[in-house]
């Protein structure tokens, strides 16, 4: 994947040329390296965008774009409703 951070330190001044380019019908590319660039150019305000597309990332992001299907998605949002591990409340006990 391409790891781009987002730093004054780097020398990253929003809106420069230093951006890295988004490639023309891509479709070896992978999700996640898209949501690197993606978030190299990404200049808003919400700070939830980080957090939901890494979520992204980790379930899709390494299905290339022309593999991805409806199935793929569909099998990411459903994890969101199965409980994780650890974190399912006890029974009650009567």
């Amino acid at each position: 994947m391409v790891q781009v951070e987002k730093s004054a330190g780097d020398g990253y001044v929003p809106g420069s040329a230093s951006k890295p380019a988004f490639p023309q019908r891509a479709g070896a590319l992978a999700i996640g390296s898209l949501i690197d660039l993606y978030m190299a150019h990404y200049e808003g305000r919400d700070p939830t965008r980080v957090q939901r597309l890494g979520w992204w990332s980790k379930r899709i992001g390494h299905l290339e774009l022309q593999a991805l299907s409806d199935d793929d998605v569909h099998a990411a949002l459903a994890a969101l409703t199965l409980p994780t591990l650890g974190t399912c409340a006890p029974p009650e006990t009567v």
